[in-house]
């Protein structure tokens, strides 16, 4: 039995592990396996699935035993009726070790000793000449929960896919489980919800009677009216604080939409316009059913046309040596290339079932992630089996390649099919074989350092922000250091959509990409098809995928970044361009997938950079939407006057637009330009919707607890990216934090007062139940006191503690772990060692920051109280003088060693 550092669920299998492997080692053939926990047992059963690679590991290793068996059965029995294992666990625990003994000889004579190994087994690797478990295994599951099992597809036979010209799939409705509606209670309704509905009865039963009784006393009527109208008030704020509580982000957006369509249409009247009609530009915050109003047969020509390749592309071709020769000069692919050879395992698969995202649209079978989570115990081997078969056979079924793709409007007239982005939605199960290898690929390319340099695009880091913080790097040190600076920013045209394939083999070939892993990922664009499914008219006939990756596909944002690596590789390796930021670190591009911005510190150095960007492109066959792109030239004259100066650039004869000193071009969502003055203001507008935004929440009739998490969820996220990169005055954000203050405090019932610091605190920890309630408190030092249990900082540290103690002993009730803690500060400057840990701990401040804040503290504090401070160093000092060879706390001063005073 494992000691009390191992979980319950740990013990659980451990012990079984070592009852089962001890039964096959004595050669027994049929088992009876009791238990007392129920999740142990339904996940040997394999109906419930485990998160725990821990538990994942032991459940395993317990099938493998059973099956040495051959025949077994599995019971749940109660606690008090496992009395044995019961007493062996609580001497586990007295003893603080891991003991075993059999029930049989408690002595240990008698018995073979069983271990269990403790390294946890790979769980990708997988013998592939290991055997498979024996067939004659008899699995006997007595006393099954049937609500546990669900009818998968409650008895409907799915037709086999037809796909071809004259075919017109329609996609199908997401799967739902039968059993789970019928086994699904219906909650009784809340008490407040029924009282409410009964006082609206008892109104509208008043007013019918004063109307009959009274018809000419108006008071009487407009009485009872007015008492109709305050029960439908509150029946409404009723049912809208419980979607908050049901579907918080429709409730909060609709909000928001409703508040913005008031504001335009006043704004509209008092203009003197007319609002906007037809459904080809709807309203702000109307409902949108995301219906294209373009038939279908006008969308299947754009679309066929859209995938039709400019050009062959050709690998060999003489415009394409640069881009060969970057290619060629990186060091061999040598590690972990079973990553890209060794079929796929059922620990693999599991893994990417729990990584998935259950709410994520299903393709035309109708069946999302959620079924697969539901039943992942269940489809876990046939899964698995059909990934291998997949693997093996390097290609996958053909109704897997035909997906649904939905137009998601971007910009401009709806009526034009440019304006709308193609977003495909594809079966499941096709998004989890890809996803499996999408996440072998990234660590590949990880392990072999392939990813191209200054591509930050679908990438584990922030990337946005690191090319935000390089391009304000690169303008400051142009105005500081008073050198030249030159830009230019492209707009690929449909860069997704207008990859050739021939592309994204050769570029995968020519990274170190094993062949049969390319001919996998060939498989899955062959004779790949897709179907418009919400034009106007319905869904379209299938068009044919001839160029381009899917926009949906979990392994398509890592074929886009191989098929832009050459790209990238020729840009590094350029000679004599990019801008010197420091010894070893010289940059010349960045890319954000298919945002490319190049810079250089010279004109000549940018003019081959966009020479070489101008080759790429006449490769590769993709093109750039010239007037969508802008160029930057930082100079100055003879006296260090900035002077406007265009490059001169062009695409295909199409010249670049130049940018001038005064504008700034929106690059990954902030203006990126050589004005500071416009970075400063360029915040204000979105400062301004929040403000507006925050009055409709306060305004709304939500809960004071829900408006606070309502601003802290949905409003502050929206400028936290801005604030990282710009840099707005600062009476901009004092006046949003004021009008913010104030509405909160009058919405909580706050005085003028209250602290606003726990308005912007961060969110309790709901998952985990954890809460820090932490007070900040100064202590008037005296003099000093031998005894640190009774220093004026004990005692007000005590005396926080008794005030919080009630909050905490609430928040206990409702389940919720509280750290309570005060944050204690004398006025002589005194800190005790307790602080650090709160800082860390608590709130969870790295160390660093944690000394920083606590010193800035302490100093705040001697600072206000600079009299006392004042008058304690004179006390000092007249101590000195009448008592020289004094006791340590006269010479100190008054504050004892062990409060660790700074």
């Amino acid at each position: 039995m494992p000691s009390s550092s191992e979980t319950n669920n740990t013990a659980e299998y451990t012990a079984l592990l070592l009852g089962t492997r001890a039964a096959a080692d004595h050669g027994t053939t049929t088992l009876r396996v009791e238990g007392d926990s129920t999740l142990v047992i339904q996940q040997v059963r394999g109906i419930f699935a485990t998160r725990s690679v821990t538990l994942r590991h032991l459940r395993d290793q317990v099938k493998l035993e059973l099956a040495r068996v051959g025949r077994f059965s599995l019971h749940h029995i109660d606690r008090q009726a496992n009395a044995h294992a019961d007493r062996l666990a609580n001497r586990a625990l007295d003893l603080r070790r891991t003991v075993s003994e059999c029930g049989v000889h408690p002595d240990g004579n008698g018995c073979t000793p069983t271990a269990i190994d403790d390294r946890p087994l790979a769980p990708t690797q997988q013998p592939p000449d290991a055997p498979p478990p024996p067939p004659a295994a008899d699995i006997e599951m007595e006393d099954p929960d049937d609500e546990d099992l669900a009818d998968i597809d409650d008895g409907e036979v799915y037709a086999a896919m037809r796909v071809g010209p004259n075919a017109t799939p329609q996609r199908r409705r997401r799967g739902r489980s039968g059993t789970a509606k019928k086994h699904r209670r219906q909650r009784p309704p809340r008490v407040t919800r029924h009282h409410r509905e009964h006082r609206l009865d008892e109104a509208l039963d008043d007013l019918h009677a004063v109307e009959r009784s009274t018809p000419s006393d108006r008071t009487t009527v407009r009485r009872a009216r007015r008492r109709v109208g305050r029960v439908n008030s509150a029946i409404e704020q009723q049912r809208l604080r419980h979607r908050f509580d049901t579907d918080e982000k429709a409730c909060v957006t609709d909000i928001l939409a409703k508040a913005c369509a008031t504001r335009e249409a006043a704004r509209t009247t008092a203009s003197g316009g007319d609002p906007p009609a037809g459904p080809a530009t709807p309203a702000a915050g109307s409902a949108d059913d995301g219906t294209c109003p373009i038939l279908g047969e006008e969308l299947w020509r754009f679309f066929d046309s859209v995938n039709t390749p400019r050009q062959e592309f050709a690998p060999d071709a003489p415009v394409g040596a640069a881009f060969r020769s970057a290619l060629a000069r990186l060091p061999a692919a040598t590690s972990c290339k079973e990553l890209l050879t060794a079929a796929p395992s059922a620990g693999e698969v599991e893994d990417q079932l729990q990584h998935v995202r259950g709410a994520s649209s299903p393709g035309l079978d109708g069946v999302g992630y959620d079924v697969y989570q539901h039943f992942a115990a269940q489809l876990l081997p046939a899964l698995t089996a059909a990934f291998k078969a997949c693997w093996t056979a390097k290609r996958v079924p053909q109704s897997w390649k035909l997906g649904v793709v939905r137009l998601l409007h971007k910009k401009g007239a709806r009526e034009d099919p440019a304006n709308w982005r193609p977003i495909c939605l594809q079966q499941a199960i096709y998004k989890l074989y890809t996803g499996l290898l999408a996440r072998r690929l990234v660590r590949w390319l990880d392990a072999n350092d392939r990813h191209a340099p200054g591509q930050k695009g679908f990438r584990a880091v922030n990337g946005c922000g690191e090319h935000n913080f390089l391009a304000a790097t690169l303008v400051d040190q142009a105005r500081r250091k008073r050198r030249t600076l030159f830009e230019v920013w492209y707009d690929f045209r449909n860069a997704f959509g207008s990859v050739p394939f021939a592309l994204l083999w050769d570029a995968l070939a020519r990274l170190g990409v094993p062949d049969d892993y390319v001919t996998m990922c060939k498989g899955l664009y062959e004779s790949a098809a897709f179907v418009v499914g919400n034009a106007i008219d319905g869904t379209t006939d299938p068009i044919a995928l001839r160029v381009g990756v899917f926009q949906g596909c979990p392994l398509s944002p890592q074929l886009f970044n191989a098929a832009i690596s050459p790209l990238l590789f020729a840009l590094q390796r350029l000679p004599a361009t990019g801008v010197q930021l420091s010894g070893d670190d010289c940059p010349g591009a960045s890319a954000y997938a298919d945002d490319l911005k190049i810079f250089s510190g010279t004109e000549d150095g940018i003019k081959r950079q966009h020479a070489l960007v101008a080759d790429f492109l006449r490769w590769t066959g993709m093109a750039a939407n010239p007037n969508k792109c802008c160029t930057m030239s930082v100079q100055r004259d003879g006296r260090g006057v900035l002077k406007t100066d265009d490059l001169q650039l062009d695409l295909a004869g199409t010249p670049i637009p130049a940018l001038s000193m005064s504008a700034s071009y929106t690059y990954l969502g902030i203006g990126d330009g050589f004005d500071h003055v416009r970075r400063r203001v360029e915040l204000a507008p979105a400062l301004k919707q929040l403000k507006d935004d925050a009055t409709t929440l306060l305004q709304s009739g939500l809960a004071p607890w829900q408006v606070v998490k309502a601003v802290k969820t949905y409003l502050y996220p929206r400028v936290e990216y801005a604030l990282r990169h710009l840099r707005p005055f600062q009476q901009q954000l004092e006046g949003f934090d004021r009008h913010l203050a104030r509405g909160l405090r009058h919405l909580l019932r706050l005085p003028g007062n209250a602290t606003a610091e726990c308005f912007y605190a961060p969110l309790y920890n709901h998952t985990k139940k954890m809460v820090a309630v932490v007070d900040l408190a100064v202590a008037f030092e005296e003099q000093a006191s031998d005894d640190p249990e009774s220093s004026a900082l004990a005692r007000i540290a005590a005396h926080k503690r008794a005030k919080y103690a009630g909050v905490k002993r609430h928040l206990e009730r409702q389940g919720w772990k509280v750290h309570l803690s005060a944050l204690v500060y004398g006025s002589l400057g005194a800190v005790p060692a307790g602080n650090h840990k709160v800082l860390t701990e608590h709130l969870g401040l790295l160390k660093r920051d944690a000394k920083r804040l606590d010193r800035q503290l302490s100093v705040a504090c001697i600072q206000s109280s600079r009299r006392i401070w004042n008058l304690h160093c004179s006390q000092h000092r007249a101590r000195q003088h009448q008592a020289p060879g004094g006791s340590r706390a006269a010479e100190t001063g008054g504050t004892p060693p062990r409060t660790g005073r700074r």
